[in-house]
């Protein structure tokens, strides 16, 4: 089975600079231990790629944009990657949720006409200069033109780590942004933990949210089960997708952890490759 994996941040050029890079090894869990990947520790992409083949891995290479905070990433590396990695990763580039024209332009020219796939925003963590709720007005301009230009957007939505505020990540700021801009496909980085059944209300009630939940899948994340008996049901079917967040884990442990949660072979499948696959509109198969 190939798998496509939303969250993946390679050992390359300005993905280093990230403290998800420069700290590997110090990012733990409650009761699982994250174990880095040889090809982070070593800071090797050949290690990389070699990892990515042997678990099946088409990755989602997600840039990081804070409105020039060390943590920011140059979404040229995207055209570079898949220059010299051709059909391995799928660009995602990184903008300021706040930055206005200046972030459409880059969109135009990572997405429009670069290599980049999808666009990534992060408008309520700590490193970002600016921040506020999703549905801020100030962001719309740019959902606006996703929307109409069919750019699927990732949102950092949940999880324990960088956010300035808990109230920025209570649900119905996420649900009028999907209502409101209702054929823009959003994908839902972290799932909106800890609101997790909500979560699954939002995309339940909007076909076009997809629920990634990455580490907060795992069995000490509190309600994680939900994200399994919801697409069991069918409910959430078809909007959950993968991710490892690699480098914290490896490819092979995070696809281990999420095949030992439980979930039925049709909801594994559409975690682990058909939603995805629907999101980029892909009728292709990757040749290894």
């Amino acid at each position: 089975m190939d798998i496509i994996d939303f969250c993946v941040r390679p050992p390359f050029g300005s993905f280093l600079r990230g403290d998800v890079h420069k700290k590997i090894g110090e990012f733990t869990s409650t009761n699982e231990p994250f174990s880095p990947p040889a090809s982070a520790q070593q800071r090797s992409m050949d290690l990389f790629i070699a990892e990515m083949s042997r678990a099946g891995v088409i990755g989602v290479a997600m840039m990081r944009r804070g409105g020039g905070s060390s943590e920011d990433c140059d979404n040229s590396d995207l055209d570079e990657l898949e220059r010299i990695y051709p059909g391995r990763l799928i660009g995602a580039a990184a903008v300021d949720a706040f930055g206005g024209v200046e972030s459409i332009r880059e969109i135009e020219k990572y997405v429009l006409n670069g290599s980049a796939r999808c666009v990534v925003m992060e408008p309520v963590h700590t490193y970002a200069a600016n921040s506020g709720p999703f549905d801020d007005e100030r962001i719309f301009p740019i959902y606006q033109f996703c929307q109409d230009n069919n750019i699927p957007i990732i949102l950092n939505w949940g999880g324990t780590h960088y956010f300035k505020t808990l109230k920025y990540f209570l649900p119905h700021h996420i649900d009028n942004v999907a209502t409101t801009f209702s054929r823009l496909k959003m994908v839902l980085h972290h799932g909106g933990w800890p609101y997790v059944r909500e979560a699954c209300l939002v995309a339940l009630r909007s076909r076009n949210v997809y629920l990634a939940p990455s580490p907060c899948i795992s069995r000490e994340y509190i309600g994680s089960d939900d994200f399994v008996s919801g697409a069991n049901l069918g409910v959430i079917r078809e909007q959950l997708v993968f991710s490892s967040a690699y480098p914290l884990v490896s490819f092979e442990e995070a696809i281990d952890r999420h095949k030992k949660r439980g979930f039925n072979d049709e909801s594994l499948q559409r975690l682990l490759y058909d939603n995805a696959r629907d999101i980029f509109d892909l009728s292709w198969e990757r040749e290894r």
